[in-house]
């Protein structure tokens, strides 16, 4: 008779905890979302418990984390998309975790790249108004990682990085978000730290059907 009464309040104790972390979740992504689409702006959370310069990072991985609390508790590993959203969730929380992005010249174009294809619905960057130091369109010479054919002016590298990494921008770049602000790197690593959550999800996908969800 005891491991039903306990299982019966345990029940009615993951409710709360399912909402209070799903509750959190949805306030930390509400505040990111507000930083895309206004910003950048102060984050107003954790925005001043996080070091400098890496709340984005805090807020949209703590957010990532409590929603994978809230999936738990809520027994949502049980649906055949719990288990991938958990693994989802988690590995964007832990490459986010180090706070902050790490910009290098070849990230610049593909950091760009969704505002202009969103702004101007280009896949270059002439008549975009995004000459700036990160992207010196007017330098002579350009920068290694931009080139230029006659009067257009596009990214060395391949710009599919870009394009997957634009739906992650279109808050910001349907938004006000400043692309010449020095904070949109942390789009960038945000962007970069969603894309590659994904790819986990994908190899766990795989390892799920070659050895089955025990071993994955």
């Amino acid at each position: 008779m005891l491991e039903p009464v306990v299982g019966r309040r345990a029940r009615p104790a993951r409710r709360v905890l399912a909402l209070v972390a799903g509750a959190a979740a949805l306030l930390l992504l509400a505040d990111v979302l507000r930083w895309m689409v206004a910003g950048p702006v102060p984050l107003v959370l954790f925005g001043g418990l996080a070091p400098a310069g890496a709340d984005l990072e805090a807020e949209a991985g703590l957010a990532a984390l409590f929603a994978v609390v809230a999936l738990v508790a809520a027994g949502g590993l049980a649906h055949r998309l719990g288990r991938p959203a958990a693994v989802g969730g988690l590995s964007l929380a832990a490459f986010l975790a180090n706070l902050g992005p790490f910009p290098t010249g070849d990230a610049n174009p593909a950091t760009m790249l969704p505002f202009a294809l969103v702004r101007h619905g280009r896949l270059t960057f002439e008549q975009t108004g995004l000459d700036q130091p990160r992207l010196p369109l007017s330098a002579d010479p350009l920068p290694y990682f931009i080139v230029r054919s006659g009067d257009r002016i596009a990214s060395k590298y391949s710009p599919a990085v870009g394009l997957l990494a634009t739906p992650v921008y279109l808050p910001a770049a349907l938004g006000r978000f400043d692309a010449r602000s020095p904070q949109v790197d942390h789009l960038g690593k945000l962007a970069a730290a969603v894309l590659a959550a994904l790819g986990v999800v994908c190899i766990h996908g795989a390892a799920r059907r070659l050895v089955g969800p025990e071993f994955a």
